[in-house]
C-alpha cells in the first residue's frame, strides 16, 4: 500500500521538516496488528522446530545414528 493511501486512511501521518519528510504510525491497532502477525509466526517457526526435531529423533533410533 503506497504511503498516501496509508496517509488518508489515517495509518500513518507524515511530518514536514524543511525538505524531508518523516513519517510514523498514527493508529495503534497498527502495533496490534504486527503483533499478531509475529505472533503467528513464532508459533509457526516453533511448530516447524518441534516436527523437524521429532524426524531427528525417529531417524536416528530407526538407523542407529547418533
Amino acid at each position: 500500500m503506497c504511503r498516501n493511501r496509508q496517509n488518508k486512511h489515517g495509518l500513518v501521518a507524515r511530518d514536514h521538516r524543511g525538505t524531508s519528510v518523516y513519517y510514523r504510525i498514527a493508529d495503534d491497532s497498527v502495533y496490534a496488528l504486527c503483533d499478531l502477525v509475529c505472533g503467528s509466526i513464532a508459533r509457526q517457526f516453533e511448530q516447524t522446530a518441534r516436527e523437524r526435531q521429532t524426524f531427528i529423533q525417529t531417524a536416528r533410533s530407526t538407523r542407529g545414528w547418533r
